[in-house]
């Protein structure tokens, strides 16, 4: 499913509009946990502490991205997108607010 709606997206051409409509969905879940990831991070951030909140984010926003390789059917998909939601969503506030200083290069 995922490389027909990449390559739908790309050529313009969604031959089944029920993939369009649950690839829209992702997105909405996707934003929606992202917005609300933001400030329970923190929070968990200034409790655990951020040396050891971001990595342990890093690991787990790349175990789950690496796990949309098994994605089988909507529910799989939309779980998988409100998890890369929440752990995106977590990291990068908790990046720019404990670590405003440093260089990014």
């Amino acid at each position: 499913m995922v490389p027909f709606i990449c390559n739908s997206l790309i050529n313009d051409e969604f031959v089944d509009l029920t993939y369009f409509l649950d690839y829209n969905l992702g997105n909405t879940v996707f934003r929606l946990s992202f917005l609300c990831a933001e400030l329970p991070s923190q929070l968990v951030s200034k409790w655990v502490g951020p040396d050891r909140w971001i990595p342990t984010q890093m690991v787990l926003w790349s175990a789950v991205a690496m796990g949309q390789y098994g994605l089988e059917g909507k529910t799989s998909f939309l779980v998988c997108r409100a998890l890369l939601g929440i752990l995106q969503g977590g990291f990068i506030p908790d990046v720019s607010i404990f670590f405003p200083s440093m260089p990014l290069c």
